[in-house]
Order: structure tokens, then sequence, then C-alpha cells
């Protein structure tokens, strides 16, 4: 997320890879979208409950189906650098 010190709204706070991956498909499909932050912040955790928190707990419950892909991506990533160090 960006922190400009001035105040930025929207999709315009976030950049990177995946920021820029959206613009261009949301661009060439002519959709539109709002990278928004996941409310409380996590990206999941299975709690003591059995139910999770964060990302995976929006997508179990179809909150947003983009954030399958996004996990994919970043998985993607990590493994491709686990790769490289060869670990």
């Amino acid at each position: 997320m960006i922190d400009r010190g001035s105040h930025i709204e929207g999709n315009a706070r976030f950049e990177g890879y995946i920021a820029d991956l959206l613009e261009r498909l949301s661009t060439k499909a002519g959709f539109k979208y709002t990278i928004k932050l996941v409310a409380d912040k996590k990206y999941g955790r299975r709690l003591e409950n059995g139910r999770w928190n964060g990302m995976i707990r929006e997508v179990m419950e179809s909150v947003s189906i983009i954030k399958v892909v996004l996990i994919y991506v970043i998985l993607c990533h990590v493994l491709r650098f686990l790769y490289i160090l060869k670990l």
C-alpha cells in the first residue's frame, strides 16, 4: 500500500504486480474493480473453533472470488522463489 503523505483513495492506494495486472486486465476486458483490504487485515488462519479468519474466510464465504486468484498467484511466486533458493 502506498503512503505518500497525502490522502489517496481507491485503487490508486496500491502498487505492484497485482495492482498492475488488475489494471491491465480491466482495461482489456472492460470491467471495473475495487481493491480492498480484508476487513480483519489477516491472510487467513484456522481458529480454535475450526473456522478461518482473514482472506480465507472471505473466500470460503464467497465474499470475493478474485481472492482465490490472488492466493494462487502468491503461492506460485512463493514456490518459484523457494525453487530458486533450492529450499
